[in-house]
């Protein structure tokens, strides 16, 4: 929210992008900031429940839309003032091609705010060696506006060390991911959960 607010102060009439929005409440919130919101998402239900929660909770000062997207983000080139997505890219078929796409629709200097779930044993399909693709596509079209931190592995909070219980644990049903064919496929859950850490960076468009 702080890199929000520090764009719209540059820029009072900001749109900004949501991608992989899913249906919470974070981008109702982003959009009570002020400026324009557009959310992304592949799933029409989230769409339509994002949509109802818009309309039921307002946005205050500020406006959101959603738009339902498949590889290519209906929206016009460099037009975007701001960007986010938490925890999206690693879960998506193809993510280095959403890269590619995301920064077409943000301006040149844009600040983007980007987070990923790691696995940090690669158990899992949210590899490290993911993450090393995606941060090699970031790479060619965004710079970092903060270097990275180098934090020692005991020092790293993980869904192994965190107070909280883990996903597919007890009462805890973990996350799925709705496919086009309208199935569900669990993400994170189950037997073998993986041991997650989030990587989180500020980036700004070349």
């Amino acid at each position: 929210m702080h890199h929000l607010e520090a764009a719209l102060q540059d820029v009072p009439t900001t749109i900004a992008i949501d991608f992989g929005s899913g249906s919470t409440f974070f981008p109702i919130a982003v959009a009570r900031e002020g400026g324009r919101i557009i959310c992304f998402d592949n799933d029409p239900v989230v769409i339509g429940d994002l949509r109802a929660a818009a309309r039921t909770l307002g946005t205050g000062s500020g406006s959101l839309e959603v738009r339902l997207n498949d590889a290519r983000l209906p929206m016009d080139s460099a037009s975007a003032d701001f960007g986010y997505s938490i925890s999206v890219l690693e879960h998506m078929d193809e993510p280095v091609a959403l890269v590619s796409e995301i920064a077409r629709v943000l301006k040149p200097g844009a600040t983007f705010v980007l987070t990923m779930d790691l696995d940090v044993k690669g158990s899992s399909g949210v590899s490290m060696e993911h993450y090393e693709g995606l941060r090699a596509r970031l790479e060619t079209v965004f710079e970092w506006v903060r270097p990275d931190r180098v934090i020692h592995p005991l020092d790293m909070l993980t869904s192994a060390n965190s107070p909280w219980p883990r996903p597919g644990e007890r009462r805890i049903p973990g996350l799925l991911l709705r496919e086009k064919s309208g199935s569900l496929r669990p993400i994170i859950g189950g037997p073998n959960p993986g041991v997650l850490t989030v990587y989180g960076c500020v980036l700004r468009r070349r």
